[in-house]
């Protein structure tokens, strides 16, 4: 039998996890604090990106830039201090920097579709909703699946002042998540907007009968 060390990517997962469930940051900094100085060079690595989150959940800013300037200087190649680095900016509503960083990281790690989904979200923030409809539609199919893609989609019409397209975004992401009665009456809001031409209005009576059969059908297996 041999214990193999857990990967870099799954241990900065926990440390996130771990920051994100907190409810006593103070203690949860004290359990990075006391680990910056054991272990491996790798794990005081993970103490230190779980310090930064810490501080930046807890709203102390220049320390969370101080400690992900700092990561992502000396591990250029790793995409979760780059994407931190860049949401530091963003908290602090530095939307230009934030901004740039997230480009800068998109550049580096193309294939990374979390980093992608921050950066839109960025865009949102910084009221620049266009480039951000763009990025969605330039997502990969699978990508397109997932809840956050039809939340930021929801959102992203939603300030371009689209709210039938809003709602129709916004009833796909309560199915995704399994909350169909919540769909329907995204959809009904929906179908209640001025100006809806014959397309759309298809759509929506389409997914209206698709989401009340669904929510029939969920019922009939209670």
């Amino acid at each position: 039998y041999k214990q193999y060390p857990d990967s870099l990517g799954y241990q900065l997962t926990k440390a996130k996890l771990r920051v994100l469930t907190s409810t006593d940051l103070a203690e949860t900094r004290k359990y990075f604090q006391s680990r910056l100085t054991q272990g491996t060079a790798e794990q005081r690595t993970v103490a230190k990106y779980g310090l930064g989150l810490a501080a930046l959940k807890s709203q102390n800013g220049d320390e969370a830039e101080t400690i992900f300037r700092q990561l992502t200087a000396d591990f250029p190649d790793q995409p979760q201090y780059a994407a931190a680095f860049a949401h530091t900016a963003q908290e602090a509503r530095n939307y230009p920097a934030a901004l740039a960083r997230y480009e800068k990281s998109i550049k580096q790690f193309p294939n990374n579709e979390s980093v992608k989904l921050e950066y839109i979200s960025a865009l949102l923030k910084a009221g620049k909703p266009e480039p951000a409809k763009t990025c969605l539609f330039s997502l990969p199919p699978k990508t397109r699946q997932l809840p956050i893609y039809f939340e930021l989609l929801a959102q992203t019409y939603g300030a371009l002042h689209q709210p039938a397209e809003s709602h129709r975004y916004l009833a796909e992401y309560y199915y995704a998540v399994g909350q169909t009665r919540d769909a329907i009456l995204q959809i009904r809001l929906a179908q209640k907007s001025k100006g809806l031409n014959f397309h759309l209005s298809s759509i929506l009576n389409d997914r209206l009968v698709f989401f009340i059969n669904e929510e029939k059908q969920a019922r009939e297996h209670d």
